[in-house]
């Protein structure tokens, strides 16, 4: 369990964390960036982990993750998707080693949890709008060519 001061130490790092996207331009990026890792690895990223991975990983730049999961994919030896853990380990080495000595960490405004779990909720309904109406069109092909296979029946066995 975290400590209060661990607690506040993370709280005052998640302010401190700069933010050089708007908050809309931050998630898309932070999608595309999944999305790789998923690709990469040939695996699914269900909406349960991607919101796990944006939870522990929104304190971080873009340009952070996108390191991470870059080097996730150049070095992982096993075909599943890193733990965030993991992601997290590369961002803290690479700030460790000065990698992005051109990354000024100042306070810039960023993004509340709620604005942030509001901007998913919509990403996610549109993504399942759009599988619905893929649902809808599907089904109606598929009504489509069932009575399309009925007529041709109908015909074969002659009209019965």
């Amino acid at each position: 369990m975290e400590s209060q001061k661990e607690r506040d130490s993370s709280e005052k790092q998640l302010e401190s964390r700069p933010r050089t996207e708007a908050a809309g331009e931050y998630l898309i990026l932070f999608e595309k960036a999944m999305k790789k890792l998923a690709m990469a690895f040939d695996k699914e990223m269900p909406k349960e982990r991607f919101l796990i991975y944006f939870e522990h990983l929104s304190k971080y730049t873009i340009e952070e993750i996108q390191y991470a999961v870059n080097r996730a994919i150049r070095e992982e030896e096993y075909n599943v998707i890193p733990p965030v853990g993991r992601l997290i380990k590369y961002i803290e080495e690479m700030r460790e080693e000065n990698y992005f000595p051109m990354l000024e960490y100042q306070k810039e405004e960023r993004m509340s949890k709620e604005e942030a779990m509001e901007a998913l909720n919509k990403i996610f309904s549109l993504i399942d709008e759009k599988g619905k109406q893929n649902e809808e069109k599907r089904l109606i092909k598929f009504e489509e060519r069932r009575e399309r296979l009925r007529k041709q029946a109908k015909l074969f066995l002659g009209g019965e």
